[in-house]
């Protein structure tokens, strides 16, 4: 015996020792590859009877091998089944188990997904779902519309799968031969069933109730019973030396399954006691690497647990108390008992001075003691920003409510002892002790910088320039004395201004030079343009600015499309708007076929009507849109407006006449001459049936093969010369277009 074995024998969870087998669901195969090959079928049915003949359309699980797969992505689920021999019969059934267990499959039947028991020949061989049919349930046989008991197809319908559901397949070997078989799951790779992503503890359910010590582990997927035990784990609390023993177990791994999504930790010491913070690793091993089905490896990962029952008393810091404020203490447990330092037994303590205090909790989880100190506090002072305060541009103000013992909370919710203002806004702080809080508030504001300027500018004529350079909290001193905001200009000439604020002084000054004059505009009448044209504006205004109807602001704009123009100019005197609408002509559409046919006794009708058009020339001088023709020839048409003019042409010819033949007579004597009756033509034809029947109207020949033809016998026998009688029905096609030929006659057999 190797180390190995010695192990696991010593140390391994029982469900290692006996493990089960691949011909029962709990032993599945789980799908980790695209192909597998069976060299042999197993024999028997398995250690676990699961299909249920009266719910399921297999009739017995024999030889059986089962395979188990979880969906990554909603899609259809699809595999070809193909024995190594073309004469075995593979049924199959395939079980959605996403809320159910593998004990459930014989009694439920609405965890069948789709089934196909459909056998003999021809329907022994490959097997599946592929598409092959429509349906999804198909019982034994092979020639009935499918039931539960009766099918006519070994191929189902690809079957819809849902996100993160698990299934399972049962092959099942009716004929019991040893040859085995090769399963393709490739019609199945968009939903991906091959799972590569490693598995990881979805939850992790701990004890509720003191000494309770059953940890409930739950994984993202199954993972195999053989890869995974209690040393894989460990759990610790800062409050116990050391790590707990741990005892790992698994409802289905303890069943003989070969994996589980669900496993449960024993605590040794049992249950969690006396502690409250908890700490639970997952670590894989080399030995135990905790791999899910398609051998992915879990990481190591850790959780924390704070137990919600009581293993502890806490009364809260030691602090200041505030006089004339109650204070409670609270030493609440459930199923506890108390005792305070004053001999009282509540629960909880009112407090009305500073002091010295403490309790002693006696509860399930242990006895637990804690104190507490309480010192008096004095009273705030009053916090005072003083005044509102204007500052200059750029300057900075530090508020400062430094004060010892107190917690700070700033209009932007900062909790610094000072705050920097650089920019306008109220600023307000709330400074709190344990007992009191005191408020204030400021208001900072800050003068406006001088942005006044008065550029070269120009009189219009007629009006008078207002030189406006007004600015918050400022004094003007004009170059003629005046202390006005605003001043007028009639004439050119030079101007200056003195500002003067808080906090600065500017002077600006401006030359305004000679009269300019408002801008013109004209664009025109409204205009009509044939397709291909265009149209150029130009515009001509000095010292003008141009804004088009499409932002553009050029003094130039050409038109190639119909609709309405519009443009804007601005000038320092003034600004005027004009507006033109431009239609376009649209293009003459025409179009005949270059070659065409008449059959004999029909006539050609053509439509050109245009809605661009104003005149009509067929080639026989007629002058409307409509035009029929009688004859083969040569015909053309020109279509005409005011900007273009369009001509097409086409040749009409006799269309295609097809005959069709039929022997009075044939021998079918294997001479190679005149062997079989069918009939014949130059044309294709389809829908064809042929029927013949002998003298006393028996049907001894029905055909819709039209090549294949009447070889003079019936039911492998040589028919006996005589007279029969034929009845055909055939669609021909002349020129691609069908005509319909329903005819009978008779034929001569002659030997």
């Amino acid at each position: 015996m190797n180390r190995l074995l010695l192990f696991c024998l010593c140390c391994c969870p029982a469900w290692l020792l006996a493990q089960a087998s691949t011909a029962d669901c709990l032993g599945a195969i789980p799908i980790c590859q695209r192909v597998y090959v069976e060299t042999n079928s197993p024999s028997g049915g398995g250690d676990v009877l699961e299909i249920n003949p009266s719910l399921n359309c297999m009739r017995v699980e024999t030889n059986s091998v089962w395979y188990s797969f979880t969906v990554n992505n909603s899609g259809d689920f699809g595999f070809l089944l193909t024995p190594n021999n073309p004469s075995d019969d593979y049924d199959w059934a395939l079980f959605d188990i996403t809320n159910a267990t593998c004990d459930d499959l014989f009694d439920n039947p609405d965890l069948i997904v789709s089934c196909n028991a459909a056998g003999n020949d021809p329907c022994a061989g490959p097997t599946g779902a592929n598409g092959g049919s429509s349906y999804n349930n198909q019982g034994f046989g092979c020639d009935l519309p499918p039931t539960t008991l009766q099918g006519f197809s070994p191929f189902n319908a690809l079957i819809p799968v849902q996100e993160g559901n698990t299934y399972v397949l049962c092959v099942s070997n009716f004929f019991d031969t040893p040859d085995g078989y090769t399963i393709d799951f490739g019609l199945s790779t968009g939903i991906d069933i091959f799972d590569t992503t490693p598995p990881f503890v979805e939850a992790v359910v701990w004890p509720e109730e003191c000494f309770e010590g059953t940890i409930t582990i739950l994984f993202s997927e199954p993972i195999q019973c053989a890869t995974i035990s209690e040393n894989n784990f460990f759990l610790q609390t800062p409050d116990w030396p050391g790590t707990y023993d741990l005892s790992l177990s698994s409802p289905s791994c303890d069943a003989g399954g070969n994996f589980s999504k669900v496993f449960q930790l024993e605590t040794d010491p049992v249950g969690l006691f006396g502690l409250s913070d908890y700490s639970l690793q997952l670590i894989p091993n080399a030995t135990f690497p905790v791999l899910d089905l398609c051998d992915n490896a879990a990481s190591t990962s850790n959780f924390s647990y704070l137990a919600p029952f009581s293993t502890d008393v806490n009364l809260g810091p030691d602090g200041f108390f505030c006089e004339g404020q109650g204070l409670t203490l609270d030493a609440t447990t459930p199923e506890s008992s108390y005792l305070w330092q004053d001999g009282s037994s509540n629960s909880t303590f009112v407090v009305d001075e500073p002091g010295t205090y403490a309790v002693t909790v006696n509860s399930s989880c242990g006895v637990f003691t804690d104190t507490i100190e309480l010192f008096p506090l004095d009273e705030l002072a009053a916090i005072d920003f003083g005044p509102d305060q204007s500052l200059c541009p750029g300057e900075i103000l530090l508020l400062d409510v430094t004060t010892p013992e107190v917690s700070y909370l700033w209009q932007d919710g900062s909790t610094d002892a000072t705050f920097l203002v650089e920019e306008p806004g109220i600023y307000s702080v709330t400074v709190s002790s344990n007992c009191e809080s005191r408020s204030d508030t400021i208001v900072v504001d800050y003068f406006a910088p001088v942005a006044a300027s008065i550029d070269q500018i120009g009189v219009c004529a007629g009006f008078t320039l207002q030189l406006d350079v007004s600015t918050p909290d400022a004094t003007y001193e004009w170059q003629d004395g005046s202390t006005a905001p605003d001043f007028e200009v009639f004439l050119p000439g030079d101007y200056a201004v003195t500002i003067t604020t808080p906090c600065e002084t500017q002077v600006l000054a401006t030359t305004v030079q000679s009269v300019n004059t408002a801008p013109t505009v004209d664009l025109g009448d409204d205009a009509f343009l044939c397709a291909n044209d265009s149209l150029v504006v130009e515009l001509s205004n000095e010292a003008a600015f141009y804004l088009w109807q499409d932002g553009s602001t050029d003094s130039t704009f050409t038109v190639n499309s119909p609709g309405s123009y519009a443009v804007t100019i601005t000038n320092a005197c003034g600004t005027v708007s004009d507006n033109v609408t431009i239609d376009f002509g649209i293009p003459i559409n025409l179009s005949l076929p270059l070659d065409t046919f008449l059959c004999p006794g029909e006539q050609l009708a053509f439509n050109v009507t245009d809605a661009a058009t104003e005149q009509y020339q067929w080639s026989d001088n007629s002058s409307t849109p409509l035009f029929q023709i009688t004859e083969p020839g040569a015909y053309s048409v020109t279509l005409s407006n005011t900007c273009e003019q369009v001509s097409a042409s086409m040749n009409v010819r006799w269309c295609e006449q097809c005959e069709l033949y039929f022997p009075n007579a044939f021998s079918p004597n294997d001479d190679g001459f005149n062997d079989f009756f069918l009939p014949l033509s130059d044309c294709p034809f389809s829908e064809y049936s042929l029927r013949i029947f002998d003298r006393w109207g028996a049907l001894v020949y029905d055909s819709a093969m039209p090549d294949e033809g009447w070889n003079g016998k019936v039911k492998q026998t040589s028919a006996p010369t005589g007279v029969y009688v034929w009845v055909v029905d055939l669609v021909i096609f002349e020129e691609g277009v069908p005509r319909r030929i329903q005819e009978s006659g008779d034929v001569v057999l002659m030997r």
